[in-house]
């Protein structure tokens, strides 16, 4: 085995609460060789296999990490095995816990926590209801229950990873997985990684044991880590293990994260090339969200499917192939979380540092090209965007000469935001970026930008802007951890809190229960009324005058984007299901003025409908784009995506589902607005509604 870095053990916390204290094994060698199955592996093991597992089960608390002591013991017990042994008897038993993870879970979920642990429990030592020896060793005779240790045990079954790590498997699994500090093994590596993926908001094991390791392995590891986790708490570690980690190298969380990077052989044409047997197996990446693979065989001819010979001869190399592509699109989501945060954290880079990691890695320069920067020094301050011969503006001019000129190492690059910009400047950009077909990787030329109000500075310290709106309580939720915001308080109808990054600001979404006949899969009623926002720091509440604009018009876009998703105005359905209670509201948020969000769309809708085969049947007017179809006329409000026929404004309900078409290839500079194809969805049906065989349909456009 590697020689153990005392130095990476000497860093381990000494937090670990043992069952038994002072607890000593005897690792005298023994030629005792015992059959021991645990899922869908049996293991020929002697008795030190046994009192290695003794040790594990002392990692008796998930949120508690092992003490220095408990490593060096660990590797004084696994040195007695020897090496080869344990990591492959420990490879097979994490990647079984994985692969049956989704099952286990499904089982928890319909089955319960006890019929679940069966499954993962039998044959572990157990002999019926007896309790196995080496178990007794730390707990005693009397310490589990129907397979469950009875230590703090029913408190904490709350979901499937708890109840996991509380079974006798998911406890050895524990041992096994802070193990590879003591390895290093790349295979164990790796596997860390895997279970940390599959089950991101209950990573607590997989945090400690990258922040031990080198920066190069964990920081890379931590930042894919948190594009995927939602659990504020596990955000919260994450964190922290990134700023210990920096803290260690002298830089500060932000520069580490950006500076170990891996671009995983991506050359400069955006491609990742791995051959095998003399054929190129190619990932080619053209932005965030367009990829494709493709094989490039020995003759120079490029084919979509797997070569059968590859197939056949080389399964594990395609395998490989394959993990990799999953891994750089992990990266690549990850990075793109990263760089959106910075217009909350006010991220300034010099012009040296972001070359170097933003244009000369390949990985991010993905992202960084199709992104608009502000480069800024004493003789230079204007927004670029990336081309291929270089930096140009939003009207297409080079910048080539002038970079030239200018004192580059003293030009400080950030993130461009449309805010405080005149529409003019804005909408060259906009322009720009159509006519190039640029997409970028998140909203930036189309951000939409949200100001204080005469009515906001009226009230002060609260706005009123989203108040009033009926909303589906768990969707919101749903988006409130995609978008960073803690929706535990919407569970008792109170309210969704957001930290912003790096500061002490905290804005808050206040909601009222409402009960409309429908219950939450959560808790209590499925719907929430949306009251307030307010903004406070160090707990003193903000003035809205005080909260710094980019933060003021971030937050309100996610709330913006929230009522917009799932307000029960964008439900056609409604019309048909809604009480007097909600249908007022109904009808008023169906036909409202368009918000910042809405008038986006209507914009971008007006750059796409001209360029679609319905453009003759198709106008503008105000909030509603009007189709002239062969039966009837209609208009659909641009912001609910809900239709009314001509003359009369008789509403038509076409559930998104039904107006699914498989639409022309249409160029969308963004992602994230799905209400934006459903509008074009149902464009194209209602321009030809003489050929739609829905007979529910039919019906309404019939009647009249």
């Amino acid at each position: 085995m590697k020689k153990l870095n005392n130095q990476i053990l000497g860093e381990a916390e000494e937090e670990i609460q043992v069952g038994v204290p002072n607890i000593q094994f005897k690792t005298e060698p023994t030629s005792n060789v015992r059959t021991l199955k645990f899922l869908n592996t049996e293991y020929d093991i002697s008795e030190l296999w046994f009192t290695l597992f003794t040790h594990f089960i002392l990692l008796d608390q998930h949120n508690k990490m092992p003490s220095k002591s408990w490593y060096l013991e660990a590797k004084e017990l696994i040195d007695n095995i020897g090496e080869k042994e344990f990591i492959s008897i420990g490879s097979k038993w994490i990647n079984d816990c994985i692969e049956k993870s989704k099952e286990n879970q499904r089982r928890y979920t319909q089955l319960g926590a006890v019929a679940a642990n069966k499954q993962i429990q039998d044959d572990l030592g157990f002999d019926g209801e007896a309790i196995p020896e080496w178990v007794k060793k730390v707990y005693g005779d009397d310490s589990i229950v129907e397979g469950f240790f009875k230590l703090k045990t029913r408190a904490f079954l709350n979901n499937f990873q708890n109840y996991f790590y509380q079974s006798l498997g998911g406890r050895v699994l524990r041992g096994f997985i802070h193990s590879t500090i003591i390895n290093n093994d790349p295979r164990f590596i790796e596997l860390v990684d895997k279970l940390a993926l599959t089950n991101p908001n209950t990573s607590q094991d997989a945090i400690h044991v990258y922040s031990l390791l080198p920066e190069e392995i964990s920081i890379p590891r931590l930042t894919n880590l948190k594009a995927k986790a939602k659990n504020k708490n596990i955000l919260k570690r994450i964190d922290k293990a990134i700023t210990v980690i920096a803290k260690k190298s002298g830089k500060t969380k932000v520069e580490i994260e950006e500076t170990v990077i891996p671009d995983f052989g991506i050359n400069s044409e955006s491609k990742y090339i791995f051959t095998v047997d003399g054929i190129d197996c190619v990932f080619e990446i053209h932005n965030s969200q367009e990829q494709e693979t493709y094989y490039q065989l020995n003759e120079g001819k490029r084919q979509k499917t797997l070569p059968k010979r590859l197939k056949d001869d080389f399964p594990n190399e395609i395998k490989e192939f394959k993990k990799n592509i999953k891994q750089i699109k992990t990266s690549i989501s990850s990075h793109k979380k990263r760089l959106e945060d910075f217009y909350l954290t006010n991220r300034v880079i010099p012009y040296s540092s972001f070359r170097e990691n933003y244009l000369e890695n390949n990985l991010v320069r993905v992202l960084a090209k199709d992104l608009i920067w502000n480069l800024k020094s004493d003789n230079l301050n204007t927004n670029l965007i990336l081309s291929k011969n270089g930096f140009v503006d939003g009207e297409g001019n080079s910048y080539s000469d002038e970079l030239k000129d200018t004192e580059l190492k003293n030009t400080e690059v950030s993130l461009w935001h449309p805010i405080g910009f005149e529409s003019a400047y804005i909408l060259r950009w906009r322009d720009y970026i159509l006519s190039q077909q640029i997409f970028q990787p998140f909203k930036q030329a189309f951000r939409e930008i949200y100001i204080i109000t005469d009515a906001e500075l009226t009230t002060e310290t609260y706005s009123n802007r989203f108040a009033s709106h009926i909303v589906n309580k768990d969707h919101v939720a749903a988006l409130c951890k995609v978008r960073g915001w803690s929706p535990s308080g919407l569970t008792h109808d109170d309210k969704a809190t957001y930290r912003i990054p790096d500061s002490d600001f905290i804005a808050e979404l206040r909601v009222i229960g409402l009960d409309l006949g429908e219950r939450s899969a959560v808790y209590g009623s499925a719907h929430v009324t949306t009251d307030e926002v307010t903004f406070y720091t160090k707990k003193k509440q903000l003035l809205l005058s005080e909260v710094p604009a980019i933060i003021f018009s971030e937050v309100m876009r996610d709330i913006d984007m929230f009522v917009g998703v799932t307000s029960i105005g964008n439900d056609p359905g409604w019309y048909d299901r809604g009480n007097d209670r909600s249908m007022n509201y109904w009808s008023s948020y169906a036909y409202a003025e368009l918000t910042e969000r809405s008038k986006t769309r209507a914009e971008i809708l007006k750059n796409i409908i001209p360029k679609l085969k319905i453009a003759e049947k198709c106008k503008f007017s105000g909030k509603y784009l009007h189709i002239k179809g062969s039966i009837r006329d209609y208009k659909i409000h641009m912001g609910s995506g809900n239709i009314l026929m001509e003359p009369n404004d008789q509403y038509l309900c076409i559930i998104p589902d039904i107006s699914k078409r498989k639409l022309q290839k249409i160029f969308i500079p963004f992602e994230g607005d799905q209400m934006l194809s459903i509008i074009i969805s149902k464009a194209l049906l209602l321009a030809e509604d003489s050929k739609t065989t829905d007979q529910y349909i039919i019906r309404q456009i019939r009647q009249k």
